[in-house]
């Protein structure tokens, strides 16, 4: 990955709790960082996925760092980089008491300091950031804001499954040959409806097939409920930012009802955060279920992120009515 030489680099390795396994990833900062961004890629993905190239037209983390932010991008326990690991050990209490442990490393300047820490998550890495925040509600009072991308909370489970004929044993192919059975990834050719939309460029099909990730179901078992589930403890402002051709949380009927604009989101995802949240949503026309390449939605979170109070327990008045 290419970067400005004005930005720092450090590489992470940080133990998970199981044997001597770890989850990796890169720290990358500006001068002078207005914060940090913590990074979570979804399922079927890793961390590759915030770096698209060329990077100076898709990668979401340079955009970020030109808007003075730091990012540490993980591969998540089992994905990518990480230690590779047997389908049913990356659980959901696993993978976020990982994520915990580093942000409360950052909480307390080891990797900084940081003025102000923000989660921003994809597809599952959503549902793990809102998990984190309902098994670890001391975590989300430190942060100061979380952003959930590729993702809309639907009313059944069943509305967000990926198409059983999508997706196969990882292990059927030559570069996951090494995995378990438990691992799965989709079948080639099967990611352009599944997650992109008519309009996508062509270039970045073939980069997301050729850098695709993997996933387990123990992985999500647990961390996919909170798609349909309301967070019951206070939580950070938070923006949910979907795309309006998500073939996976905005299908057809969706694209009638709770993504059928704006004000329509806004309402839906209300019901599914306590009174007092400072809620913001956002559809990008145009763009499926992978949203880091775009140029509106990296100019929309950057955006947000921009207004934002330094420092955890920031303002969190209701800006939603309930």
């Amino acid at each position: 990955m290419t970067h400005s030489p004005s930005i720092t680099s450090l590489d992470l390795d940080i133990p998970i709790g199981i044997g001597s396994a770890s989850m990796r990833g890169e720290l990358r900062k500006p001068p002078h960082p207005r914060g940090v961004q913590v990074l979570l890629h979804g399922a079927g993905f890793t961390r590759k996925y915030w770096s698209m190239t060329p990077a100076d037209q898709y990668s979401y983390t340079n955009r970020a760092w030109r808007a003075n932010w730091a990012t540490l991008n993980m591969d998540r326990p089992g994905h990518g980089s990480s230690t590779r690991l047997c389908s049913e050990q990356p659980t959901a209490p696993v993978v976020v008491d990982a994520l915990v442990t580093l942000l409360r490393d950052l909480k307390r300047g080891k990797y900084g300091p940081f003025d102000q820490i923000v989660l921003v998550g994809h597809s599952a890495g959503t549902a793990l950031a809102l998990y984190a925040c309902q098994r670890h509600p001391e975590i989300a009072a430190d942060l100061s804001g979380i952003v959930l991308t590729g993702m809309v909370h639907a009313p059944d489970l069943a509305d967000v499954a990926v198409p059983p004929d999508a997706v196969h044993a990882a292990n059927r192919e030559a570069r996951f040959a090494d995995l378990d059975d438990g691992w799965i990834t989709t079948v080639p050719g099967r990611r352009e409806d599944l997650w992109w939309s008519p309009a996508s460029p062509a270039d970045l099909l073939r980069q997301d097939e050729n850098t695709k990730g993997i996933w387990s179901r123990t992985e999500l078992a647990d961390a996919r409920e909170m798609w349909t589930t309301p967070i019951t403890v206070s939580v950070p402002p938070i923006l949910v930012i979907a795309g309006q051709q998500d073939n996976s949380f905005c299908p057809a009927s969706a694209q009638a009802g709770r993504c059928r604009d704006n004000q329509a989101l806004s309402e839906h995802e209300a019901r599914f955060f306590q009174r007092g949240t400072r809620l913001t949503t956002h559809l990008v026309p145009g763009w499926g279920h992978v949203l880091s390449p775009s140029d509106e939605a990296s100019r929309h979170i950057l955006a947000w992120l921009a207004r934002l109070q330094p420092g955890p327990g920031a303002d969190h008045r209701a800006v939603v009515a309930r």
